[in-house]
């Protein structure tokens, strides 16, 4: 799974729409939709603003891409 389709997710499994999630965020809806569409990569920066349950496992999604990549 990668971290786009592990935030997509993560919102859903919370509740959270792509709009309260932009917002959230400090980012347009287009560029989340993009993020988890693949269409654009995750930044990683943006971790720290998500909120602490989707956080989690987005995190999880990012490491298990780094550890594919070793």
């Amino acid at each position: 799974m990668t971290p786009g389709e592990a935030l997509r997710a993560a919102r859903l499994a919370h509740g959270y729409s792509q709009t309260d999630l932009a917002c959230v965020l400090g980012i347009s809806l287009q560029y989340l939709n993009d993020i988890e569409m693949g269409r654009r990569r995750y930044v990683e920066r943006l971790t720290d603003r998500l909120p602490d349950e989707i956080r989690r496992e987005v995190t999880k999604a990012i490491i298990a891409k780094h550890l594919k990549n070793l």
